[in-house]
């Protein structure tokens, strides 16, 4: 668990003070997403943080779903609330949202394996509230996907595709860690006023394949 977290504090903790400098209005531009929707989540399902329940991470309005593998240790609500800078009353149900849209961006899941080979992180982004990309409700998936990449990984992003995660198609980029030898691939989906990001951290032992295996 030392090295999962480890691997993630650098990350979580920009997340962290980009959420305290973030207490900002602003008005969402709309826009349609990848999958030809309206922006609006199915069902009227509001958005909630969501605990992983026999092995399983589900969070309907995000419309994901991640099979974990029993290799994996996964943080606790009390340790994602403390590495974002908030109590777990304040993650807790649709207080969630309210912490999303008051610092712009919190996590939702974070997970992977204690040897490092995998580490996954699920965070949801309001960019009408967002202060690190630069009018990001106006932006497309794909453009602040790019804009997003270059800001925390520091290097010029040309290039991204249409990858199907489960039901949903994200806008995929994919960097390598070069002094590591490690691969990070980031999705980006629209849905609703939000954008989910999942951040994958992975070496030679996965592929791109075996963890698109893992959304259902």
């Amino acid at each position: 668990m030392k090295k999962l977290l480890a691997l993630f504090l650098a990350v979580i903790l920009t997340l962290s003070f980009a959420a305290c400098g973030s207490e900002q209005s602003g008005t969402n531009n709309g826009g349609t997403d990848n999958n030809g929707g309206s922006n609006q989540a199915s069902g009227g399902v509001n958005l909630t943080h969501v605990t992983v329940d026999s092995g399983i991470y589900k969070n309907n309005f995000l419309g994901l779903e991640i099979e974990i593998p029993a290799s994996w240790s996964c943080l606790s609500d009390a340790q994602i609330a403390d590495l974002c800078g908030v109590s777990v009353d304040e993650i807790k149900g649709e207080e969630f949202k309210k912490c999303v849209d008051a610092y712009g961006s919190m996590l939702d899941f974070v997970g992977g394996t204690d040897n490092s080979e995998i580490s996954m992180n699920v965070t949801v982004i309001s960019p009408a509230n967002y202060p690190l990309v630069q009018n990001a409700s106006s932006l497309s998936e794909a453009e602040f996907a790019k804009k997003y990449v270059s800001t925390f990984e520091g290097q010029t992003v040309n290039d991204t595709e249409t990858v199907k995660l489960g039901s949903k198609n994200y806008i995929c980029v994919t960097i390598s860690l070069s002094e590591t030898n490690l691969t990070k691939n980031f999705y980006f989906c629209k849905v609703a006023d939000y954008i989910t990001m999942i951040d994958v951290t992975y070496n030679s032992n996965y592929t791109a394949e075996s963890i698109k295996a893992m959304f259902k």
